[in-house]
């Protein structure tokens, strides 16, 4: 069984998106690493010590699905999902929650629920672009233990690259290009026995998240150049353009949807100040932003609420 979720928008800001320029790939706390032929990404562990439990939720007509006890968690997409904002990174607190940042959140976290012998892999990297996205997948491991969950930030970057044909309305060609590559990489993420014979793959991918929530009003909110030079235009036009471009793309591969994150962040951009999830940057999130990055990913994957 694949299923593929878009999750809560987390990517990076379309009219913006300054890639992160990470190349290292990021690990949970674990034991070991391994490099694939021609991959830069890293798979620890902790151990067979671990129990596993597979969770359940509930739905409106009483049902109650059984949460797959996961055995993997691979990370993949942009800045996002590589170091960009502020730490402690959403990734790394879906893996093993730090306690001592939240403690509302100790035994939250994969390893907690299903063992803490779950393996993490993570081939995302600073300022990838969709078409980086394939390579991504080809660079994984041929076999992982099952099932693997797997979350995906990516899209805002693609927006950078195209803001001047976004601007003139011109930018139907680039968005073709997106949908293209989402379809290669997900084609191979979720083909039959992509991490061993019968080893079921479960994708969440987020879609573009807008830091000034439908404003396009980077230069007043104090943001760096290039941002800074960008004209005050509003942006929700183009959002729901590249969104609705995801959203079309992505359950070919799936059957189940999550509100998207663009519209979650949408009231805590760069303007609501204390309370913004957005780093200083106007690009990624902050401490905050990435707690409920985490928090959207959680309730996705295991079906269950976040302790917010």
């Amino acid at each position: 069984m694949r299923r593929l979720l878009i999750g809560s928008s987390i990517l990076a800001s379309a009219l913006a998106l300054a890639a992160c320029g990470s190349d290292t790939a990021t690990t949970a706390t674990g034991g070991g690493t391994m490099a694939g032929a021609g991959g830069d990404f890293a798979v620890s562990s902790t151990g067979a010590d671990g129990t596993t439990a597979a969770g359940t939720t509930t739905g409106a007509g009483g049902s109650a699905p059984v949460v797959p006890a996961y055995k993997s968690y691979v990370i993949l997409g942009d800045s996002i999902s590589d170091h960009g904002g502020v730490g402690p990174f959403f990734y790394d607190l879906l893996a093993k929650n730090d306690d001592a940042v939240y403690p509302k959140w100790a035994g939250k976290d994969l390893k907690s629920k299903f063992g803490a012998d779950l393996v993490v892999v993570s081939d995302a990297k600073g300022g990838a672009v969709s078409k980086n996205l394939p390579a991504q997948v080809t660079n994984l491991p041929a076999s992982l233990p099952g099932p693997v969950a797997v979350t995906i930030t990516i899209g805002g970057n693609d927006m950078q690259v195209a803001i001047g044909n976004i601007l003139q309305g011109k930018d139907q060609p680039d968005q073709d290009a997106m949908r293209a590559n989402l379809k290669a990489a997900l084609t191979e993420l979720t083909m039959p026995d992509r991490f061993g014979k019968g080893v079921e793959v479960h994708v969440f991918e987020a879609d573009i998240y807008d830091p000034t929530g439908g404003k396009g009003d980077f230069s007043k909110e104090g943001c760096p150049a290039p941002l800074s030079f960008l004209p005050v235009t509003p942006t929700d036009g183009f959002f729901m353009n590249w969104n609705g471009m995801v959203k079309d793309e992505v359950p070919k591969y799936g059957v189940s949807l999550v509100e998207p994150l663009h519209d979650t962040f949408y009231m805590h951009n760069l303007s609501t100040k204390a309370d913004t999830w957005f780093h200083t940057d106007c690009i990624h999130p902050n401490k905050v932003g990435h707690n409920q990055l985490r928090a959207m990913f959680w309730t996705a994957i295991t079906g269950e609420a976040a302790p917010m």
